[in-house]
């Protein structure tokens, strides 16, 4: 069995076109799910389920749910041209209705991986409907503007809004089809009402080849649903102490206690708020996030407990600071199932993430809160507890979503726990390669698209604050080389970047490319990701040395040798006005670097001028230029708000130099004698945008 197919089985209802996203999965954050949704669009675009060319009559497919995962599958779809009008039911009156308007819950894509590498980017890192941390509502902004900018000027999606009603039954003579009536409006696809049109609802029923279930998770019965707001996290302008009580053991309930005990908590703050400066306590940290990544691993409270002996005066001091935080306003009763505190703490008993048993562990030893397994009705009557502070997380029952909409004959196919929890486990690892969803179509078929779809295609996710160092730079090494370039021919310099995609190291270029003779805007190139071994970019790569082109090569030749190096296989082919091509490369210190290779990434220069060539001399001016952007870069991890992170941890294993290969070495040499610009300790390039700026506190000695 393929790849492909073992991935459609963890989202396929039986063997029919039937899919759900996420139902049956406890990673139940935004990334995960868009996740979840692109690996479906990814697995079937793969395996031919979904066809991608104009040749034959286009499928229909439903998609149910207009929240974070149909969205974004959706948008999936358009990507990879996917040949199919595309229906999208949302039951309420607008798209992602969940987070919209939702101020005063905190949006981050990797925060639950608190304390791995990674987890503090601010950005989702997705090709397709990407985001960065902020507000839900303005999280819905982001999502809602990329979503509109792709499909406004497609003519095959159809979405529905407040479609009450929705019926999904199999079609009563065709096998393997589906049938759907139903009762909604007709929406533009932003989810505003039609031009021309009254917004009124109008019945329907249609048949469908494949059906997609991105209903979520359903919505908490409690009158004061989670994604409502409220004032929980505000200082009481009325009472001096109010009392709340609090009901539930999951991430939800134990994020509503913090709010309501620790003053000016935010969640995308807190952690760097506590815990920066404390590299020893940090590091103890990461090694019991790793433990509690074991199903069967029971430790974690007592774990908790040793924290102290392992460094005592990072820990007292992380107290302290937390219970001068606390605030003086609130009580904060916790109701829990459970016989005691501790068991909040094993995995069969509390589905919580790591960071938040560790925050509600210390929020504990400050004596924050009262845990109680007393009767709730008792309690709310004797701390005369209204229904305005209590505070109901008992989570939400996904399945009754489908059993609501699938006909009876087909709620008999949905699978009952436990089966459903190991049959149709859905990853939330990307599956795709990097640029996947930069180009239409399979995988397979990438190399033989036509030029003029290359020249902007396998882009990824690209911080604008690296877009515009890579513009700087490039734009600076394009002044100084513009002194000896002496005619108006083409001349073109970028920056490319090393960046991990789904386990594999790539070159990313980061800007357009700096030029005096190019019309401004003709190619959007900047975010273009090319595999490490391509063309002279990966010539540098692989030799960590300067490469250029031998003195007078003849233009013919030298477009000749990028083909022979696999440029077609990420890129349209060079012009055949190219005479000359320059990379240097960036490197970390050799013996103690962060990616696979210690190059942070390749300076490209390209001239179609005649007799042009860089010289020794002059290529000394433009590595120490480089030079110096590299200290600079080293001398700070942040410019205020713009902070440098390590995306992920990568592989320590040192990958061997390259050689230039025989066939092209007529015309591509290794500078000699000239050293590339180098680094003194790790060094990514991840610039971005951060909403917090943390302390920069000194490390602290135990």
């Amino acid at each position: 069995m393929s790849q492909f197919q073992q991935t459609l089985n963890s989202y396929r209802i039986l063997a029919h076109p039937l899919y759900t996203i996420g139902t049956y999965d406890s990673g139940v954050t935004v990334l995960s799910q868009q996740i979840r949704a692109l690996n479906l669009v990814w697995a079937l675009v793969e395996s031919g389920t979904v066809n991608c060319s104009d040749g034959l009559e286009p499928m229909n497919i439903a998609i149910v749910g207009g929240g974070f995962a149909g969205l974004t599958f959706a948008a999936g779809l358009l990507e990879k041209n996917v040949n199919a009008d595309i229906f999208l039911f949302e039951e309420r009156d607008t798209l992602l209705p969940l987070q919209q308007g939702s101020d005063s819950r905190w949006l981050h894509p990797h925060t639950y991986n608190w304390p791995r590498e990674g987890s503090q980017v601010g950005a989702a890192m997705l090709p397709v409907m990407n985001w960065t941390a902020a507000r839900a509502s303005d999280v819905v902004v982001q999502v809602l503007t990329e979503w509109t900018r792709l499909a406004r000027p497609k003519s095959n999606i159809h979405l529905y809004c407040n479609a009450r009603h929705l019926h999904i039954d199999e079609h009563h003579t065709e096998n393997g089809r589906f049938h759907i009536e139903w009762v909604g409006e007709l929406r533009d696809v932003d989810g505003t009402v039609k031009t021309n049109h009254r917004g009124s609802a109008e019945g329907n029923s249609g048949n469908f080849d494949i059906v997609v279930l991105a209903v979520g998770f359903g919505v908490e019965t409690s009158t004061n649903s989670y994604w409502r707001n409220e004032t929980f996290a505000q200082p009481s302008l009325h009472q001096p102490r109010r009392t709340y009580l609090v009901s539930g053991q999951g991430d939800g309930a134990m994020i509503d206690v913090l709010r309501l005990c620790i003053s000016q908590y935010r969640q995308d703050r807190i952690l760097e708020e506590l815990f920066a400066g404390k590299p020893t306590l940090v590091e103890r940290l990461k090694q019991l996030e790793t433990k509690h990544q074991d199903p069967g691993y029971r430790e974690l409270f007592n774990d908790f407990e040793d924290l102290k002996a392992w460094c005592a005066g990072e820990y007292e001091e992380l107290l302290n600071q937390l219970r001068n935080r606390l605030r003086r306003d609130t009580v904060v009763i916790l109701h829990i199932l459970v016989e005691k505190f501790a068991q909040l703490f094993e995995p069969a008993t509390a589905r919580i993430s790591f960071q938040n048993k560790l925050l509600i562990y210390l929020l504990y030893r400050c004596g924050g809160f009262v845990p109680t397994t007393s009767d709730e009705s008792q309690l709310r009557l004797e701390h005369g507890i209204d229904d305005e502070r209590y505070v109901k997380r008992h989570g939400v029952k996904p399945e009754l979503q489908l059993r609501r909409i699938l006909s009876g004959r087909l709620r008999a196919w949905l699978p009952i726990p436990p089966i459903a929890l190991s049959q149709h486990k859905q990853s939330d690892v990307p599956r795709w390669e990097g640029g996947y969803f930069g180009y239409p179509g399979p995988e397979k078929l990438a190399s033989a698209l036509p030029p003029e779809l290359k020249r902007e295609w396998r882009k990824e996710y690209l911080p604008d604050a690296i877009a515009l160092l890579g513009s700087t730079l490039s734009s600076a090494i394009a002044g100084v080389i513009r002194a000896s370039h002496f005619d108006h021919s083409r001349l073109r310099v970028t920056l490319h970047r090393t960046v991990i995609i789904q386990d594999e190291e790539l070159l990313q270029q980061t800007c357009d490319y700096a030029s005096d003779f190019e019309e401004k805007g003709s190619e959007a190139t900047a975010g273009r990701t090319f595999p490490n071994d391509s063309a002279t970019i990966g010539l540098a790569y692989g030799a960590r040395q300067i490469i250029r082109t031998v003195k007078g090569v003849r233009a013919e030749r030298l477009n000749e040798a990028t083909g022979q190096m696999k440029l077609e296989i990420a890129s349209r082919p060079m012009s055949r006005k190219v005479r000359f091509v320059l990379a240097i490369p960036l490197l970390e210190p050799e013996d103690h670097y962060s990616l696979q290779t210690p190059v942070i990434g390749v300076i490209y220069i390209d001239s179609e001028a005649d007799d042009f060539f860089v010289s020794d001399e002059e290529l000394e001016a433009l590595v120490a230029l480089a030079q110096r952007f590299l200290s600079e870069m080293e001398k700070r991890d942040g410019f205020s708000r713009i902070r440098n992170q390590r995306p992920s941890l990568t592989s320590t294993t040192q990958c061997a130099r390259r050689e230039i290969p025989a066939e092209v070495t007529d015309v591509f040499e290794v500078v000699a004698g000239i050293e590339p610009p180098r680094s003194t300790r790790p060094l990514q390039l991840n610039f971005d945008y951060s909403d917090f700026a943390p302390p920069q506190a000194e490390n602290r000695k135990c």
